[in-house]
């Protein structure tokens, strides 16, 4: 590990390791949520900035939420953001 990282659940098995700043994946997902409920226009770099993860990281994080969670989100390539398309699905 170097200085800065601390060991998560995962890293027990030797799997991961998380900087401070970095979050699980049910939170970034959390936090993609919010943003699309409220209309708050986003797009893949500010995410990256806010999260630093990789761009690949919040693409994953939404396709899966499109894929599983069936957010109907579409991207504005005009505005470069996300936005809902109808209304998102019953919250837990």
């Amino acid at each position: 590990m170097t200085p800065g990282e601390r060991k998560t659940y995962f890293a027990v098995n030797g799997w991961h390791t998380a900087t401070p700043n970095q979050r699980p994946a049910i939170e970034r997902m959390m936090h993609i949520a919010d943003l699309l409920r409220r209309g708050v226009l986003f797009n893949s770099t500010r995410l990256t900035q806010r999260f630093e993860v990789a761009r690949k990281t919040v693409v994953r994080d939404m396709e899966f939420m499109r894929d599983r969670l069936r957010y109907d989100f579409e991207f504005d390539r005009s505005a470069n953001t996300y936005r809902l398309r109808n209304a998102p699905p019953p919250t837990l």
